[in-house]
Order: C-alpha cells, then structure tokens, then sequence
C-alpha cells in the first residue's frame, strides 16, 4: 500500500534529519484516498510520525517560520494518538509522543509570550491555552499559562472569556488578590454591578487589608450612591496610609456633595481637602474643589441674605461678611488653578465672579483681557 511506504519513507527521512522530505511524505500518507482503509493503529502511528516531524520542524530554525502552522499541527496529531486509549498504552508510543509534550508546550507558551509583547492578544490567549492543555496531558496544572491567556483575553475585550479563566484559576486554587482585583475589573467592564460586588466581598474577606480592592468597592458603592458605606473603606485605606491623597480626596468629595443629605458636611470636606494638598500641593482637582466648596457656601449665604426682609439691615451686612469671608477663602485656591490652567473657560468665570463680588474690578478688568 502506497501509504504504508509514504510512512516508512517519513520515518525514515526524519531521521535523516531531512524534515521538508519527511513532512512530504507523512502528507501523503495521511492524505491518501486509502488512509481511512488501514487499520487503527497504524493510522495512529502516522499522526505519530506527522506530530514529530512537525515538532522538528518548529525548532529548526530555518523551517520554522516557513511553516507558521507547525506547533498547531504538531499538537493535534499527538492529541488524535492520545484519544486512542489503546493507542496510548502501548509503553513505545507513550515514550514517543509523551517526552516531547515538554518542548511543544514551551513552544506554545513562547508563541503566546512573543504575540502578547506585539499585542497580537487572540493568537497569545489561544497559545497559552495550547500550553495549559499541553500541562494537563502531561497531569500537571500550568496556572501560569491560564493567567496570561486570561490577561490576553481581557486585553483582547473578550471579557466573558477571561472571566471564566479567572474563575477556573480560583478553582484551582490559585486564588491570589490579582485574581479578585481583575474579575472585579472585568465584571465592572461588563455593567454586571452584582457579580463585580460579590467577587469584591469574597475577595475582601481574603484579603480584609488590599487596598485595591477596597478601592474598587469605594468606586462601586460611589457608582451606586451609596457613599455611606464607602466612608468606612476610605477611613480604612486611610489608617492604612495616611499619603493616601485619592482616598482623602475622594472623603472630602463625599463630605462636600450636598446631594448627599445625610453625608453633606462641609467642615469634614474643607478638612479631607486640606490633607489633601498637604500630601499632595499640587493636586489641582483638590484645589478647585476646596476653592469651589467656599465658592458654593457663599452663594448659599448670598442667597439667604437677599431673601430677607428690607428692614433686616443688621443681619443682611453681618452675611454680607460671611460671605465676603468665604470668597477670600476660596480665592488663592481658584486663582492657583487658573494659573496652572489659564484655558479653562469654566475657572476664568469662577476668579471673574469672584473678584467682581470682592470688588476688586482692576483684577476682573485685567482677567477679561486676557
């Protein structure tokens, strides 16, 4: 049978070292009209063949890029040979196919890694996949290559399938704070606010002191309105590291949102600010924000003050100095601002009213000529 002689040819030109020769002839065997017609075993013994030669070839390398597709077919001709239980427990054909099940999963496990570092993620993803098969042929777990094929699939946007490499890592017991801190991330990408909130709590009771993941809850508890119960984690991160300057700032932001009724205290929030900008001086958003929260009090009062009586002269001046007071509070900070963004149409107009509520007109005149 042509075959059988396409085989002994590809066995023996192998070992020759004569690969291109050997690929030839194995080809024509498997791809022969009468393949299907011989028998099992000896079908079997030609992906044999087919999954060496292959292997060969990828790590020759003067073949190995003329032929892109080696490792993938390298690994499925051993697989079709690993199916066949009988096959399999031949000691002969083990010893064959199971001592180069290490350099085809270090091949697939390069090709992921080479991809990955060209951002060419699908092709990194499935390559480290092929490389965590490879490991479970050989009854080892690779987490390794399922946490890169799960970061591939993430940076590829392929959320759903990254989450459940992330969840099989948790159930292999790799179930290290990355794992919880990118599931939340990932179940966030996807608006699943309930499954990013559960993983959150399973991963803070793990990990009560990660302060990404306090974070991430601060950030969905904030999401959800819900910014009493944020107030804790923030405290917490605090106490943690008191340089924390997002988290201080991110107090100061709940304390000052006067929609938050029960929260609203704007003592708390000028204090939150203020440590704010003695970790952190050159904080602009902290600065605006201190500066804005005077702003926002002075025209509450402002507003009170119109609102009385005519004949309430006293009580009209004395928040007329209130508000005064406030404006000079808030004026260094708004005006470092918009030294440090002089574009900024919306901060111009903030200085502009101000300055024109202090009375201080040579300033606003010089602002609008700016």
């Amino acid at each position: 049978m042509a075959q059988k002689k396409d085989r002994a040819d590809a066995f023996i030109y192998n070992k020759n070292g004569q690969f291109e020769k050997a690929l030839k002839s194995i080809e024509a065997c498997v791809n022969h009209p009468q393949f299907s017609a011989m028998k099992t075993n000896d079908q079997l013994t030609a992906y044999m063949y087919r999954g060496i030669i292959y292997l060969n070839i990828y790590q020759d390398a003067k073949l190995k890029d003329k032929y892109p597709d080696a490792l993938d077919n390298s690994m499925e001709s051993f697989y079709k040979c690993m199916e066949d239980e009988s096959f399999i427990s031949s000691e002969e054909n083990q010893m064959n196919i199971v001592m180069r099940l290490p350099a085809l999963q270090t091949g697939y496990y390069q090709k992921g890694a080479d991809n990955y570092n060209t951002k060419n993620y699908k092709v990194a993803a499935e390559s480290f996949m092929g490389a965590f098969a490879l490991g479970t042929m050989m009854g080892t777990t690779d987490t390794i290559s399922m946490l890169y094929a799960a970061q591939a699939y993430a940076h590829d946007q392929n959320y759903d399938t990254a989450i459940i490499c992330y969840q099989a890592l948790k159930g292999l017991g790799y179930d290290k704070v990355d794992v919880y801190n990118s599931l939340v991330r990932l179940y966030n990408q996807k608006d699943d606010t309930e499954n990013a909130n559960a993983i959150l709590m399973e991963g803070i009771e793990k990990y009560p002191n990660d302060g990404n993941l306090i974070i991430q809850r601060v950030n969905n508890l904030l999401k959800d309105g819900k910014g009493n119960e944020a107030i804790g984690d923030l405290k917490r991160l605090v106490e943690m590291d008191p340089n924390n300057y997002t988290c201080l700032f991110a107090l100061g932001n709940i304390y000052g949102n006067e929609d938050n009724k029960d929260l609203y205290d704007p003592d708390k929030a000028v204090e939150y600010y203020e440590k704010t900008l003695q970790v952190n001086p050159n904080f602009t958003d902290a600065t605006y924000d201190l500066g804005a929260l005077y702003v926002a009090q002075a025209s509450k009062l402002q507003t009170e003050a119109n609102n009385l009586p005519l004949n309430a002269t006293k009580e009209y001046e004395a928040k007329q100095k209130e508000v005064e007071a406030l404006l000079q509070k808030a004026l260094p900070y708004i005006k470092s601002v918009h030294e440090a963004q002089p574009d900024d149409v919306a901060v111009t107009k903030v200085l502009r009213n101000i300055y024109t509520n202090l009375k201080m007109y040579d300033e606003a005149k010089a602002l609008n000529q700016q």
